[in-house]
């Protein structure tokens, strides 16, 4: 099981995605603090307004969660904890139980972080040319 989020055009053609396993916890509170919960309550996908200044706040973001990751300490940044908190509570709800903490590397998570950016910087080209992009979130 998997959290999908899909980019998608005006025309409905989808351009992007980012996966995380439903059981990484790290990866899905990093998510919802990119995505606000109106995406990730929706069965439809919401017109979503990238923005080339948001690059540098996810830089930020993102260097802090790859810093937590290498010094093996929580992820601290507003919000951070009451998303790791909302989605460990659905990792139990959808599996049924209580998993370990994640045990992947760090380059496997600045590659996923990689991801990521690839994801923005198409939703921002997409915002550029007018094709109204939206996402759309699934497990």
């Amino acid at each position: 099981m998997a959290t999908l989020i899909t980019l998608i055009d005006k025309h409905g053609n989808e351009i992007a995605h980012i996966t995380a396993n439903i059981a990484a916890i790290k990866r899905n509170s990093f998510l919802r603090l990119l995505f606000p919960a109106k995406y990730w309550d929706s069965d439809v996908p919401l017109r979503f307004r990238f923005r080339r200044e948001f690059l540098k706040e996810l830089e930020i973001l993102s260097s802090m969660f790859l810093k937590s990751i290498k010094e093996n300490t929580p992820f601290e940044h507003q919000g951070a904890k009451e998303a790791y908190l909302f989605a460990n509570h659905m990792t139990e709800i959808l599996l049924g139980l209580s998993l370990p903490p994640e045990r992947e590397d760090y380059d496997f998570y600045k590659r996923w972080i990689e991801q990521i950016f690839d994801f923005f910087r198409k939703g921002i080209e997409l915002e550029e040319r007018g094709m109204e992009p939206k996402i759309e979130i699934s497990y």
